[in-house]
């Protein structure tokens, strides 16, 4: 968030253009759209700081934004692409290696450990987030209780950290295995265990949504 020409404007995570507000009165604003007409009501406001920090409402108390240091955004955001495309490459990668585990010369039992765990952490978080997505305009029916919807949740995200610990493990354990599949089983098992930690700590890894 910055200020420019009497404008606050908003830079999303997701996104290259800024959101733009003008000034209403005091630390209100209100939004500017590109082909719409201004807000007619203040939308933004500047809460005034306190022991916490400073904080932005928007969108009328539906939303709050906490200044945290630059240094700190760039970390997470740096963290959070080297996870993603981490476990991206899992998925990419995961066909090759089940072809060639076919074949009888190919097969190397020492990194079997080390392949299938990465693969059924990144399966197990992609069906929390589909159960999740696909619950729609159902879902505080199917998370507000405990159902099919909301304990398969609970479930998938306890065996996607059971299974990042697992991969760490097996990369600690498979000494033999070559050196470049050890290397790169290694990068995978860090951002599995980053995104561990950090799901973790927001409550998300055995997420009970009925509790």
């Amino acid at each position: 968030v910055h200020f420019a020409n009497g404008k606050m404007l908003l830079w999303p995570v997701v996104g290259m253009k800024d959101e733009v507000f003008l000034p209403v009165s005091g630390r209100q604003f209100r939004k500017v759209f590109e082909k719409d007409p201004p807000s007619p009501v203040a939308t933004v406001m500047l809460l005034t700081p306190d022991v916490e920090g400073r904080f932005i409402q928007t969108s009328i108390g539906t939303r709050t934004l906490k200044r945290v240091p630059t240094w700190l955004a760039m970390v997470e955001i740096g963290l959070t692409g080297f996870a993603v495309l981490t476990m991206l490459s899992v998925v990419l990668y995961a066909p090759f290696w089940m072809l060639g585990g076919m074949s009888k010369k190919r097969r190397r039992p020492q990194e079997r450990a080390m392949r299938w765990w990465p693969v059924i952490a990144v399966l197990s978080l992609a069906g929390a987030v589909a159960l999740i997505a696909v619950s729609g305009p159902d879902i505080i029916a199917r998370m507000g209780e405990l159902t099919v919807w909301s304990g398969g949740v609970f479930v998938l995200t306890l065996i996607f950290a059971v299974a990042a610990v697992a991969s760490l493990v097996s990369v600690w354990r498979a000494q033999e295995a070559r050196k470049w599949v050890r290397r790169y089983s290694a990068l995978v098992a860090l951002a599995l265990i980053i995104a561990t930690a950090y799901l973790a700590y927001w409550g998300v890894i055995g997420l009970r949504t009925w509790a």
